[in-house]
């Protein structure tokens, strides 16, 4: 947890917002913790605010970098993944946690979008709330969540693998290690919101047996959007 906290302070010098996201979001409205069969953390930037702050020259700002590294963390996989000047994606390790910041901004007036496909209505994410309220009692660090947290998670997990698990598709249950990845999110994930604010998702319907995974590496949609 101190780690999270840390890279979420380290951000915040630069006036970079932070947002927790899967099974880091499922952690901390469960049980106010890293989920202890998960080694990763996974974190939201907002691209649409943000960007021009983390790509300077078409690479990742220096002295972000510098202080990310003289914390002691490493930039893994990919690194700091750059395509058309936006941070399509970042990944880092400190000790045996991984931290995956996942970028999203928005294509239109209904939903944002990530690199591979995801897309989060905007009432998830145009103005994340803090944790404190969901867990009241909260007394450590103030870290942002989306609001509507638990529809978005409903959203994202009670898909047709995860239903087969001992978590019956629900993440407010913990599932048993062997089945975690089962009860991982599936991409393409698209959750929106209605008015009334009940959820729609087509993970619901695209998770079968027979669906095949659409590759979303040259997402033109997404790389060839104009960021003002």
């Amino acid at each position: 947890m101190r780690d999270m906290f840390e890279i979420i302070s380290i951000f915040e010098k630069y006036n970079v917002n932070l947002v927790l996201y899967a099974g880091t979001l499922i952690g901390f409205l469960r049980e106010k913790n890293h989920i202890k069969i998960d080694g990763g953390c996974d974190l939201i930037i907002n691209l649409n605010k943000y960007n021009n702050i983390l790509i300077k020259n078409e690479k990742f700002n220096p002295e972000l970098k510098k202080e990310i590294l003289n914390n002691g963390y490493k930039f893994v996989k990919n690194g700091a993944r750059i395509q058309k000047g936006k941070l399509l994606r970042l990944n880092l390790k400190k000790g045996e946690r991984f931290f995956d910041f996942w970028s999203f901004l928005t294509i239109n007036d209904k939903y944002y979008q990530s690199w591979n496909g995801a897309r989060l209505d905007r009432k998830f994410l145009d103005d994340p709330v803090s944790i404190k309220e969901y867990h009241k009692d909260w007394n450590l660090k103030n870290i942002l969540i989306p609001r509507y947290a638990e529809k978005l998670l409903d959203g994202i997990y009670n898909n047709y693998r995860s239903r087969t698990t001992s978590s019956g598709g629900d993440w407010r249950k913990p599932c048993k290690a062997h089945e975690a990845m089962k009860n991982c999110s599936s991409h393409p994930l698209y959750v929106y919101l209605n008015d009334d604010l009940s959820i729609y998702a087509e993970t619901w319907i695209k998770m079968r047996p027979d669906y095949k995974r659409e590759d979303y590496e040259n997402n033109d949609e997404y790389l060839n959007f104009v960021i003002t």
